[in-house]
């Protein structure tokens, strides 16, 4: 039987919410804010890996034990792609693991739905993630502030998390990031080099793999910012929760 481990990535520190901890440990309807990406995933996939700030490793393994969350907690790095990689090495040390779901942390209010739909994508073509379709119009700018160019709206979707990928896949998109890396530059110098700011871009750009969009949900917002989490509070509580 296939196998498929999910990666909650929750070191960020979440500067634009001026809290004094960071997002992911909000309290959201009295319950931190990582720990509602979690138990989703938990329900979903095999394996469940949190990736979060060393100094809070401690932490993340005792709050997760006592919700009743069977998970794998991995000291993140100073990027998001770095924190999805040092999460996929956990999870390798694990075991064998056929499908990697990876999900940012502050988008707590995924629906399995949702987790169900990438991962069946991902199973049939080896490479799927949720987006949902741009509401507006959107203009590319340039740097004195005249418009460029205005995209077919048609064509634009807002990527959303989770991302699933066949590990060999991602697996191979990391090792050929690594051989463009120059002396002494890191993961998270790379990362910012080439621009990344999510794991399928690592497919398309250095593995020129395809990778599918499925429907995702307007309401699996990422937290942000105080508005964010106020707009959270009033999803779920007309979800009954």
């Amino acid at each position: 039987m296939k196998k498929t481990v999910s990666l909650i990535l929750a070191s960020g520190s979440g500067t634009r919410m001026g809290a004094p901890v960071a997002k992911q440990f909000l309290p959201l309807l009295g319950k931190p804010v990582y720990l509602r990406s979690a138990e989703m995933f938990a329900g979903v996939t095999d394996e469940v890996v949190i990736v979060t700030g060393e100094a809070d490793t401690g932490k993340v393994r005792e709050e997760t034990e006592e919700a009743g969350i069977r998970a794998l907690v991995a000291a993140g790095g100073a990027s998001r792609t770095e924190s999805a990689y040092l999460g996929l090495r956990r999870a390798l040390e694990a075991g064998a693991f056929d499908y990697v779901l990876v999900h940012d942390a502050a988008r707590c209010l995924v629906t399995e739905a949702v987790i169900r739909r990438v991962l069946l994508e991902t199973e049939r073509t080896g490479a799927a993630i949720a987006a949902v379709p741009v509401k507006n119009t959107v203009k590319c700018v340039g740097p004195d502030g005249t418009i460029l160019e205005t995209p077919d709206r048609r064509t634009l979707w807002e990527a959303q998390t989770p991302q699933g990928f066949r590990t060999d896949l991602l697996d191979s998109a990391y090792r050929a990031l690594f051989r463009l890396a120059r002396p002494g530059e890191t993961l998270s110098m790379l990362s910012e080099r080439y621009g990344l700011t999510d794991d399928a871009s690592l497919l398309e750009r250095f593995l020129r793999v395809p990778v599918r969009v499925v429907t995702g949900d307007y309401a699996n917002l990422k937290i942000t910012t105080p508005e964010d989490l106020s707009a959270a509070e009033e999803i779920l509580r007309k979800r009954g929760e």
